[in-house]
């Protein structure tokens, strides 16, 4: 029983629309950085550089959106004897003999005119393993690490549920 969450690849998509718009900024002859640097260069040069620098930064950008849609990362992965999910310090394989308990925890933030709720899953941690894997300060001294449940292919309570049910069958 493996059971893999993909992350959305919509953030990806921000960097190819904001990209081409900074390098036109940044190229421009009017603004403070393109009487700068190109202050010898004629108008022709400068539009092909322009172009140039335009045709990388998009097409860098489409590979890495077209290599998150073909090949994609997962962000969680729950299998019958580990659990690997994206903590602080990146991606982490967590044996379930580690983990004393798991639980749901939502926490709300308040902002102009709503509140953001971001779902988490609480993985209690056993003191015996707490030094064999990588975890933050904090997360060693409250024994407590997040896993956070948003922005993924499946619903918060579908990916919790999946983890709630393999940690037990890993109990016994």
């Amino acid at each position: 029983m493996i059971q893999s969450f993909y992350a959305s690849s919509l953030p990806i998509a921000g960097p190819m629309a904001l990209g081409p718009l900074l390098a036109i900024w940044i190229i421009g002859r009017k603004n403070l950085i393109g009487k700068t640097v190109y202050r010898g260069l004629s108008g022709t040069n400068i539009f092909w550089a322009g172009t140039a620098l335009l045709a990388i930064l998009t097409g860098g950008s489409l590979i890495m959106l077209a290599r998150s849609i073909i090949f994609p990362d997962p962000a969680i992965i729950v299998s019958a004897d580990t659990l690997v999910c994206k903590f602080h310090r990146g991606p982490i394989a967590v044996p379930w003999s580690f983990i004393v308990a798991v639980r749901p925890e939502t926490r709300d933030y308040a902002r102009r005119g709503a509140t953001i709720h971001q779902h988490f899953a609480t993985l209690q941690l056993d003191g015996r393993y707490i030094d064999r894997l990588p975890w933050t300060e904090d997360e060693r001294r409250r024994r407590l690490a997040s896993c956070n449940l948003d922005n993924l292919d499946a619903p918060p309570a579908a990916i919790f549920h999946a983890m709630d049910a393999a940690w037990h069958s890993s109990r016994g």
